[in-house]
């Protein structure tokens, strides 16, 4: 794990979160409207792009997770998801 690159690393993230979306059975304009109703406010579009490109600070990560209802997460779990795409690949 501590030898992922800034790469692979978003691409886990990235697959997390997707992860994480699905099992919420949550879509991309109920994590808008849960996001704004917290301040951030962001079209679909952009929530879309800034969670595919994970281009996104650490600050709205912490706002992701509250507004998915996560009260935290570990890095081996988000890395599993990394490992787990390799694997399929």
């Amino acid at each position: 794990m501590g030898d992922l690159t800034d790469e692979q690393w978003r691409e886990a993230l990235r697959l997390w979160l997707k992860a994480k979306l699905a099992e919420k059975g949550m879509g991309l304009p109920e994590l808008a409207k849960r996001l704004a109703d917290m301040g951030v406010e962001l079209d679909r579009r952009t929530l879309s792009n800034k969670l595919n490109r994970v281009s996104f600070t650490a600050a709205f990560f912490l706002q992701v997770l509250e507004a998915l209802g996560e009260e935290g997460c570990e890095l081996k779990d988000i890395a599993t998801y990394l490992q787990s795409s390799e694997s399929r690949s």
